[in-house]
């Protein structure tokens, strides 16, 4: 005689093949999502590594315009000598180039091509630090680009034979503008900096580009008695 299962047996042995089905979907999900997350732990290392190099050159290149401020109003000081002069009607020569305010330029290139589902992936600390000090070396740029400008329009003063009263002024506002570029930069430096020290980010100038030695620490005019 055939043994045929019962209804009872057939709808457990239904029952079992299904949870095992179920079972090894939720096994392949899981696993899956293990992968995922190590994938996404891996480009997020990889992300913070560069991101910190990247930070690590922009800080340093705030410490190196920091470390150039004495250079910096001593240079505004000699033109304000040097206006001076020519206002009381006894010009002084200048003894070399006005110079200009040495300087590196900030790079973004990696935060800036960060994607969405990276960042949603990033601890929201992470990315408020982060954000911070993108947002602080922002402001530093378009004030570092202001007070180049200052610069290079100083620069035109170079060997200048006469200083008439309209060229005086002009220089005179050139002098209030760069002092106070100078005095904003500063403070927005020492900002960052503090930022850098807070996210342990040590400065580090990329190798492949070393400062460049301005003439601005050079006198131009003679000691102020």
């Amino acid at each position: 005689m055939r043994f045929r299962p019962t209804l009872s047996e057939r709808g457990r042995h239904f029952i079992t093949e299904i949870a095992i089905v179920v079972v090894g979907v939720l096994i392949a999900l899981a696993a899956q999502q293990t992968v995922d997350s190590l994938n996404w732990r891996a480009q997020l290392r990889e992300f913070r590594e560069a991101v910190d190099v990247e930070l690590a050159h922009d800080f340093a290149v705030l410490d190196h315009r920091r470390a150039q401020q004495p250079c910096v109003l001593r240079r505004i000081d000699e033109l304000e000598r040097w206006l001076t002069s020519w206002r009381a009607g006894k010009p002084v020569a200048l003894a070399g180039p006005i110079g200009r305010v040495p300087g590196m330029s900030l790079r973004t290139g990696i935060w800036s091509v960060r994607s969405d589902s990276l960042m949603l992936h990033m601890p929201l600390r992470q990315r408020v630090a982060y954000s911070r000090a993108y947002d602080q070396l922002a402001n530093v740029e378009q004030i570092r680009l202001d007070e180049r400008s200052v610069w290079r329009d100083l620069a035109d003063f170079d060997g200048a034979a006469e200083l008439d009263a309209a060229a005086q002024m002009r220089l005179r506002g050139l002098l209030t503008r760069a002092r106070n570029y100078a005095e904003v930069i500063l403070l927005n430096a020492d900002g960052s900096l503090l930022v850098a020290q807070q996210m342990g980010i040590t400065p580090k100038l990329d190798a492949a580009v070393p400062p460049a030695r301005s003439v601005i620490c050079d006198p131009i005019m003679p000691a102020a008695r």
